[in-house]
């Protein structure tokens, strides 16, 4: 025969009381120190860094060099100040044109083709002028 265990449930005890706790404030006296910002050679140290902060500025010198040499050379080749000005200026709104039609074609067609065809259209212009 089966041995079967019965509980009786009706002999059950009630966990004990606990006295209310206090309700404690933070410590306001502790105040955190302020967070100072690493040094710039703090954040050179790190790896990779150093390299993309060379190759960032060789990239961007051409940014500030191509309208002083389009002045000097369109003033070299005889054009007056004003016109080689606008040439100059022609070229800092080109971007502001032709970067949102070359972000939509990234968009549509992935990254290699409009980065191709933006460097032939820029090296056209500047061996054009």
């Amino acid at each position: 025969m089966a041995h079967v265990q019965v509980r009786d449930v009706s002999r059950t005890t009630e966990a004990p009381a606990r006295p209310p706790q206090p309700f404690l404030l933070p410590a306001l006296t502790a105040v955190p120190e302020p967070r100072t910002s690493p040094a710039f050679l703090d954040v050179l140290r790190h790896r990779h860094c150093g390299h993309l902060l060379t190759a960032s500025v060789t990239g961007r010198l051409s940014l500030g060099m191509v309208p002083v040499a389009l002045i000097l050379a369109a003033h070299a080749d005889g054009h007056s100040l004003a016109n080689a000005s606008l040439l100059a200026a022609l070229y800092g709104i080109a971007p502001a044109l032709g970067l949102p039609l070359l972000g939509r074609l990234a968009d549509q067609r992935g990254l290699l083709l409009p980065c191709y065809l933006g460097a032939a259209l820029v090296a056209d212009a500047l061996a054009t002028s």
